[in-house]
C-alpha cells in the first residue's frame, strides 16, 4: 500500500461526509490507500457519521481532545505507507478527477520533495492562500512551484522524513504544525512544492467555529512557542510583547 489519508476530526460532523465521500471516490482512480480517521472526543454527531463507513475506513476514538498534532503523533508508529495525506475534516474535491495519483508521481521527481499540497480553494472557489497574506503571490500560477510554507489542510507528506523528525512537535496543539514542518524542512534542506494542476477546496474554521477566542489565543502562544525555537532571544522578546497585546486586544473586543 502506497498511501495513507489521515482526517483528524473534532465536531467535523456538518463536513464529514463530504469529505469522506470525496476520499473514498478516489478509489475509481487510485485504490493503493488507506483511511485513518482520528476522532478528537468529538460531542456533535460525528460518531454516528464516522461509523457508517466503518466498514471502509480505519477509526481511532480518543477519550480527550488531544489536538492536530498529537492526533498525527499517536498514530505514527503504525504508519507504514510510504506517503501520507493528512487531510482537513472540513475539505471535499472532485470526485470525477485523479487528485492522488498525479501528486505521489511527482514525488518520485525529485527524492528531496518531503512534502506537496494542492490548490487550495475557499466555499466560493476563490484561492485560498497558504500562510500569511504575504505568500499570497506565491500561490496564483497555475504552475508547479517550490514555496517555503504549504498549509496542513491537504498536506501530502513522505512518510520516512514525517518519521525522522519525529512527527509533529507535541507541545503544538492545533495551530503552527504547519509553520514548525515547514522550518523542518527547511533546516533538513528538503522542498515544498505546491501543486496546482489538482485542487481541494477547504471551507476552513469548522473545527473552531465554537472556540474561536480560545483557539486564537492558542495560536498566538503557539507562534510565541515557534519564535522562541527558531529565532533569537531578543526576536522572542519583542515578539512576545506584541503577542501580550494582541491577546489583550482579543478579549476586549471579544
Amino acid at each position: 500500500m502506497l498511501l495513507t489519508i489521515i482526517i483528524v476530526n473534532y465536531n467535523g460532523a456538518a463536513f464529514l461526509s463530504a469529505c469522506l465521500d470525496s476520499v473514498l471516490a478516489q478509489r475509481e482512480f487510485f485504490n493503493d490507500f488507506k483511511v485513518v480517521v482520528f476522532d478528537n472526543a468529538s460531542t456533535d454527531q460525528s460518531i454516528e457519521i464516522i461509523q457508517k463507513y466503518a466498514a471502509q475506513i480505519d477509526i481511532h476514538q480518543h477519550d480527550t481532545n488531544v489536538g492536530f498534532p498529537n492526533a498525527h503523533n499517536i498514530l505514527l508508529p503504525q504508519l507504514t505507507t510510504p506517503y501520507l495525506w493528512l487531510l482537513n475534516n472540513d475539505t471535499e474535491f472532485s470526485h470525477e478527477k485523479d487528485i492522488i495519483t498525479p501528486i505521489l508521481n511527482h514525488f518520485k521527481s525529485d527524492d528531496s520533495i518531503v512534502g506537496i499540497s494542492p490548490k487550495l480553494l475557499n466555499t466560493d472557489g476563490s484561492i485560498q492562500t497558504q500562510g500569511s497574506g504575504l505568500n499570497q503571490f506565491r500561490f496564483k500560477t497555475s504552475h508547479i512551484k517550490q514555496v517555503p510554507f504549504l498549509s496542513g489542510a491537504s498536506l501530502f507528506i513522505k512518510t520516512a522524513f514525517f518519521k525522522d523528525i519525529g512527527g509533529f512537535d507535541p507541545n503544538l496543539f492545533f495551530y503552527n504544525d504547519d509553520v514548525d514542518f515547514a522550518m523542518q524542512v527547511k533546516r533538513h534542506k528538503k522542498k515544498l512544492i505546491y501543486y496546482p494542476l489538482v485542487q481541494v477546496t477547504h471551507h476552513g474554521g469548522l473545527s473552531t467555529k465554537f472556540q474561536r477566542i480560545e483557539t486564537q489565543i492558542g495560536g498566538y502562544i503557539g507562534s510565541l512557542y515557534l519564535c522562541r525555537k527558531y529565532y533569537h532571544p531578543i526576536i522572542y522578546v519583542i515578539y512576545r510583547f506584541l503577542v501580550r497585546i494582541l491577546i489583550k486586544v482579543l478579549y476586549y473586543y471579544y
